[in-house]
């Protein structure tokens, strides 16, 4: 599936809508985007990916079920989390990325909790396991290390929306 530029749509809405649907559809049948961890293959394009490209994704379509209360987003939203919650992640593959589907997760937490058992717990988990497992810099900082890539004593500024986002609305409901 590609999109059309832009430009080519008549409305925002047609925009949006083709830019919706390739989203929930995007899969990389190549592999060009998939790579070994010591656990499992991760896939970092496709949709059905609990990675943060998703995770990303996730949160913007949160936002524009705020702005649209459009059902078919926020049923993207719950299908995407009845598939990705079915699939533990192995405990070898947990890094600072993979916290940011957890935002949406807890933004979204009244929506969810009578849909998922012990989703508090779950979450609780996540932000446990953040701020007990995450590496940290010498100045206590959350490491940016991702699949593969230990980037040893630096600080990213997306580490915020991919840690300190998810963990400020578990922790603070913010």
């Amino acid at each position: 599936m590609t999109l059309k530029d832009l430009s080519d749509f008549s409305t925002k809405e047609d925009a949006i809508a083709a830019l919706f649907n390739h989203l929930i559809n995007l899969k990389d049948d190549s592999g060009q985007f998939t790579f070994e961890t010591d656990a499992r293959k991760v896939d970092d394009k496709s949709w059905n990916s609990w990675n943060w490209p998703q995770g990303v994704a996730l949160y913007g379509l949160f936002r524009y079920y705020e702005l649209s209360h459009k059902p078919k987003v926020l049923d993207a939203i719950d299908q995407w989390y009845d598939v990705n919650l079915k699939q533990p992640i192995p405990a070898s593959d947990l890094n600072v990325n993979g916290m940011i589907p957890t935002l949406t997760l807890a933004t979204l937490f009244d929506h969810f909790d009578t849909r998922i058992s012990n989703l508090a717990d779950y979450l609780t988990q996540w932000a446990e396991w953040a701020i007990h497992s995450l590496h940290r810099t010498d100045y206590r900082g959350f490491e940016h290390d991702t699949f593969g890539n230990f980037n040893d004593q630096q600080l990213w500024d997306d580490t915020l929306m991919m840690a300190v986002l998810p963990l400020a609305k578990i922790w603070g409901g913010a």
